[in-house]
């Protein structure tokens, strides 16, 4: 897992729910760039 990815997991540790937008600033990430690991990890 890339370090991008970790800090998204590690993001939903602090919320049950949480928008794209909100986990991209948590995690200091461009809105695309969280969505597109986000899509990833879903498919597998």
């Amino acid at each position: 897992m890339t370090d991008d990815a970790y800090d998204i997991v590690s993001a939903f540790s602090l919320a049950t729910s949480l928008t794209l937008q909100a986990i991209a600033y948590i995690t200091g990430q461009e809105e695309h760039a969280t969505r597109f690991i986000l899509e990833q990890m879903a498919s597998l």
